[in-house]
């Protein structure tokens, strides 16, 4: 098992999956005094991962730039893409030269008579870790997959190498510590990969050399001291659950216990860091050990997977004198904030300050700022880049940046909590020019610490291996600047009128400003220019108050100066403000901004030959802005503050206002001060949208000032008003406001709710001196109205002759063979029949309006047998206050028959009379028998219609298209007796029915005579019907006890010229006479069967004595007297 390939290979290439995601917007680049136009850019071989790790160096006063190249061919024999470490120029000159560790190909050992090969150096990524000693020119390069052969030759170990140069690229040395026969295999040091991360001490003196892979990848950590040629390693062996741990994925190397602190600065008695990133369970962790690499302390990581240890580096960032620990977790996803995208492999930095008893708290989490940037990744002490005294820290996302290709981070260190909060400076790859557009894993790895151009700021060396570059960057000088402001006097007295204004000399108060600056800096010009830019009054938010008394009316002014370093300067300038300001409370704030002026000292440093960078403003400690502020002399004692005590009062005219009867809202407003000066007094009153202000009436001539009150220009119905300023103690205003509701509002509430407030820019004692600054006045809005139905027949009555229609339709008809007559087609209406209107009206006797009636019309079109009775011609009619839903389509004109239009308004006598079968003459009236048909009755003794009610309520209801309640329909539907599938039904709406107005809805029809004469009834009523709900009032009045209207409009039709042999056919009567005979033939037979007709009579002999005696007391019985 290799490491490189299955996890840290993978790990660094999956940049390759960004390049076809969306680009983020790009946060603005800050800048501090690493220096990107003066970049000097290394390139390798192409494919050689050339920066994949990078060191700074120094070599007998002399730097270099150590540069990695782990795929990179070397001049090694038979060896295919061993790896290389070059050594490069930091000038412009780019010259980069391979480091000859290893001049030699694979190892040989004599077997018998032959020379067999020992090893394989091929893509043994040598180069894969990089560390120097800095200062004394030692280097430790490694080649982690080196493979051995072990077993008798038959085994191939990736055991790991690394080479040791002890000063001035010779000396080489090579250090193996897992190439040991006996050790072969996985399970004991045979995948070892010893090399995968390495440190070495400043003095050179002591090495360590990682071996993630020993012990089925448990990991183990070798030192070697060079001097006395010793070995140590960790223990060889843990528990099983520690497998697959990778124990030495990094190493740094600091001083952690009182044995290494007590030690001399800069020898071998220190003690290291150890990465563990799978361990844990997978959550990562940190294994401190001592000089003897016994474990001291453990710090564990909190997420799985996010490879906690994956980058290590030691700083002292809060100037204890103690090394701290940045750890890189460059895997870390954020699961803990909701955004739209999900924070995978942003990465994360840790930082744990030790203490004096050695002990590691973390204090402080610093998050990646894009998707798969790999926060965290390299991590390298920069030194004390700004040299305030505190080391520095550079983080590497070598995906981050807006084309994905890299950004390294700058974080300053401070006294307390960490590094500072936010970085100081970003350098995305896309700034190194003219390279930019051609690194693609800017900040993969990270070196930093020396002073390598000689302007004593430590420089940082930043490698990118996908692009074979190197880049070198140089810190700038810092600049320190001290400044100070004054007021003289310290507040301005608006009475004291001691400066005059140049173009008019009006007398203004006034006072002196001055602003005093001294600079400081390492390896910075005894003279430099500076630029001031001076803001009067920057913490208002209005017109300004504040003004130059030299450039009257202006608050801005840029000034430029030259300071020489050391020597503090000072400059002043007056200010002053008109006597008539309003804001008198809003603190007058002066802000002075300085930066360095366009650098006019010496660019080229004849010293070192190379070109000098330009200084920078240290942007640590104190920002490069001067504020101070000044305050206005008050009348509130000798605290200059002022607290008043304003009380607020207001009555309405009306307990309640009705809609529609067009009265005006007064509000009488009272406001008083019981404490002192209120500055800006105001009243504030907020009106429904639907209320219009009309004015004010004032008691007194100078206050109050309103304005305002405007909804269709500002969005709000707000009434301001200027009460005094100030509106001095126990001052009283009082007025009135008058109002009136919108007509034709949408009111939107049960009430007309006023808001009135008053405050001053002062604010009152506490809250329980602010309750009675503020008020709600509702003033209940009351909705009546009166809704009344009428409707009519036109025309009222129809006359029907059967005789006429009978003459008429045998004309008609078409003789048929067999004798029988076929109507000719109809063609246009009026052969229907003639014309119906039915007109219904809806009145609002106010003087509220109705937001919405429902409506349902139940017509007539057949009778219950499915016979058409009111032939529907047209769609409804209606005039601009009432829509109807068109009816379905075979419920108009089904025949299409041409229409002939008519009027209901004109619809007369005379005109009835012309139809064809129309008379006026009424004929003798027979008694007609009662019927069941849809929309028929008999004819009653006097019309019926239902009177409308008054109905009152309150509130409001959005304008919807609604419909009458089906339980109200079915209701009186079998009220009517009828199938309510014989009807056609009409819906229909009214919309604000105003005071007074009408809504009108007109439906023509024509009466169907075969129909009428086929009844054979003699006088009945046809009946349409409207139903009326009210769905929605003014201010959501409720509706659950109003009932609906019901109105009913007839057309009496009386039939005139029927017989009884026309209302029944012949056949019928002849029918029933043989039915009747027949039915009375069965039942005589019936009764001969039972013996009906069967009856005993008395035999003929002589009569018999009688019962009783014929004579009786001598009196002859005759017929006819009763025996008692």
């Amino acid at each position: 098992m290799f490491l490189f390939p299955a996890t840290t290979l993978s790990l660094l290439l999956a940049s390759l999956l960004l390049s076809g995601q969306q680009q983020q917007q790009l946060r603005p680049a800050q800048a501090f005094n690493i220096d990107t136009q003066s970049a000097i850019v290394h390139s390798g071989p192409e494919g050689s991962y050339f920066g994949y790790t990078v060191a700074q160096h120094r070599d007998r006063n002399q730097h270099w730039l150590l540069v990695g190249a782990p795929k990179a061919q070397t001049s090694q024999p038979r060896v295919e893409r061993g790896g290389a470490v070059y050594r490069c120029s930091p000038t412009p000159s780019k010259a980069c030269q391979q480091i000859p560790f290893d001049p030699n190909g694979h190892s040989m050992i004599s077997v018998g008579n032959s020379s067999v090969q020992n090893d394989d150096k091929s893509r043994q990524w040598f180069g894969g870790s990089l560390q120097s000693s800095s200062d004394n020119g030692s280097i430790i390069a490694c080649a982690p997959r080196y493979v051995y052969y072990t077993a008798n030759l038959r085994r191939r170990d990736p055991v790991g190498s690394c080479w040791i140069s002890r000063g001035s690229f010779a000396g080489f040395l090579e250090y193996s510590p897992c190439r040991i026969n006996d050790q072969y295999g996985h399970h004991h040091l045979g995948s070892c990969q010893a090399g995968f991360a390495s440190a070495i001490t400043k003095d050179g003196g002591k090495i360590f050399m990682a071996a993630p892979g020993a012990h089925v990848w448990q990991g183990q950590v070798f030192e070697h001291n060079l001097r006395t040629d010793l070995s140590k390693s960790t223990s060889p062996v843990n528990p099983h659950y520690e497998d697959d741990s990778y124990l030495g994925y990094s190493l740094a190397l600091g001083r952690f216990s009182s044995h290494s602190s007590s030690s001399p600065t800069g020898s071998s008695e220190v003690d290291v860091a150890i990465g563990m990133p799978r361990g844990n369970e997978l959550a990562g962790k940190i294994v401190i050990a001592d000089r003897d690499l016994r474990t001291m302390v453990n710090i564990t990581g909190e997420q799985l997977g996010a490879y906690f240890g994956y980058a290590l580096a030691t700083a002292d960032i809060n100037g204890d004198k103690l090394d701290d620990l940045i750890i890189g977790a460059p895997l870390f996803y954020n699961q803990t904030i909701s955004h739209k995208e999900p924070h995978f492999e942003r990465g994360r930095v840790y930082v744990a300050l030790q203490n004096n008893r050695h002990e590691f708290h973390l204090v402080q989490r610093i998050d990646g700022q894009k998707n798969r940037a790999r926060f965290g990744t390299s991590i390298a002490n920069c030194g004390d880049l700004n040299r305030d005294g505190y080391q520095d820290v550079a983080i590497g996302a070598p995906y981050d940046g807006p084309e994905h290709r890299g950004a390294v981070y700058i974080y300053m260190g401070r006294k307390q909590g960490g590094l500072s909060d936010d970085y100081d400076q970003v350098i995305y790859a896309e700034s190194i020019k003219p390279e930019g557009h051609l690194l693609r894993s800017f900040g993969f790895s990270l070196s930093g610490g020396l002073d390598i151009d000689g302007n004593q700021y430590p420089d940082l060396l930043v490698g990118d291996y996908m692009a074979d570059r190197a880049i070198l960057l140089k810190a700038r000088p810092v600049v320190n600047v001290t400044a100070t402001l004054s007021f003289q006097p310290e507040n301005f007295n608006l009475d004291d009128k001691t400066c005059s204004l140049p173009n008019s000399s009006t007398s203004v108060p006034c006072i002196t400003v001055q602003y005093c600056t001294k600079y400081t800096g390492l390896n910075v010009d005894q003279s430099l220019g500076f630029v001031y830019d001076i803001r009067l009054d920057t913490e208002n938010k209005g017109a300004p108050r504040l003004f130059f008394l030299e450039k009257e009316g202006k608050n801005e002014d840029r000034i430029s100066v030259i300071l020489n370093k050391d020597e503090p300067k000072c400059r002043s300038f007056k200010a002053y403000i008109m006597r008539q300001i309003r804001d008198k409370l809003t603190p007058l704030r002066v802000d002075i901004d300085y930066a360095l002026a366009e650098y006019s000292g010496e660019t080229y440093d004849y010293v070192t030959g190379q070109a000098k960078l330009r200084p920078v403003l240290n942007r640590s400690g104190q920002p490069n802005r001067l504020s101070k502020i000044a305050t206005i002399q008050k009348n509130c004692g000798p605290d200059n503050v002022c607290v008043p005590d304003l009380k607020l009062t207001v009555t309405p005219n009306l307990d309640s206002y009705t809609i529609g009867n067009n009265e005006k809202l007064v509000l009488d407003v009272t406001v008083k001060n019981y404490g002192e000066d209120a500055f800006e007094s105001m009243f504030y009153l907020t009106m429904p949208m639907t209320i219009n202000f009309i004015t004010i009436n004032k008691t007194r001539s100078d206050y109050p000032i309103c304005y305002g009150a405007k909804p269709d220009q500002m969005g709000v119905n707000v009434l301001s008003c200027d009460l005094g300023n100030p509106q001095v103690r126990n001052d009283v205003v009082k007025f009135s406001v008058i109002t009136e509701p919108a007509r034709g509002g949408q009111f939107t509430s049960p009430d007309f709710t006023f808001h009135a407030q008053v405050n001053s820019t002062n604010p009152e004692l506490d809250d329980k001196h602010r309750e009675d600054n503020q008020l709600a006045i509702g003033i209940p809005i009351r909705v009546e109205f009166q809704l009344v139905l009428s409707g009519s027949s036109q025309p009222p009555q129809v006359l029907h002759n059967t005789t006429l229609l009978q003459q008429e339709y045998q004309q008609q008809h078409q003789q048929q063979p067999d004798n029988s007559l076929i109507r000719a087609p109809r063609v246009n209406e009026t052969q229907i029949g003639p014309e119906v209107w039915h007109v219904y009206q809806l009145q609002n006797k106010g003087p509220s309006n109705i937001n919405d009636i429902a409506l349902t019309i139940l017509w007539p079109s057949k009778t219950k047998d499915g016979d058409p009775l009111l032939y529907l011609v047209d769609e409804p009619q209606t005039n601009d206050k009432a829509r109807c839903k068109p009816a379905p389509s075979d419920s108009i004109n089904p025949l299409n028959l041409k229409y002939v239009r008519g009027n209901p308004n004109t619809v007369t006598g005379q005109q009835q009379s012309q139809h064809n079968n129309l008379v006026i003459i009424n004929q003798n009236q027979r008694q007609k028998r009662q019927t069941n048909l849809i929309g028929m009755e008999s004819a009653p003794a006097q019309r019926s219609s239902s009177s409308s009610q008054p109905v009152a309520g309150e509130a409001m209801a959005q304008t919807i298209t609604t419909t009458v309640d089906n339980s109200i329909l079915e209701q009186l539907d079998m009220q009517s007796g009828g199938n309510s599938a014989r009807w056609t039904l009409f819906e229909c709406n009214v919309y604000d029915l105003g005071h007074n107005e009408i809504a009108t809805i007109k439906i023509r029809s024509r009466l169907d005579e075969e129909t009428i004469s086929k009844l054979s009834l003699q006088d009945f009523d046809i009946s349409s019907k409207m139903i009326a709900q009210v769905k929605s009032l003014p201010y959501n009045t409720s509706l659950q006890t109003m009932p609906p209207y019901v109105y009913k409009v007839e057309t009496r039709v009386h039939t005139t010229g029927m017989s009884l042999q026309d209302r029944l056919p012949w056949w019928l009567i002849i029918l029933a006479i043989l039915l009747g005979t027949l039915l009375f033939a069965l039942l005589a037979c019936f009764l001969r069967y039972l013996g009906f007709f069967t009856r005993k009579r008395p035999p003929k002999t002589a009569e018999r004595e009688p019962l009783t005696p014929t004579i009786w007391n001598d009196y002859q019985y005759t017929p006819g007297d009763t025996a008692l």
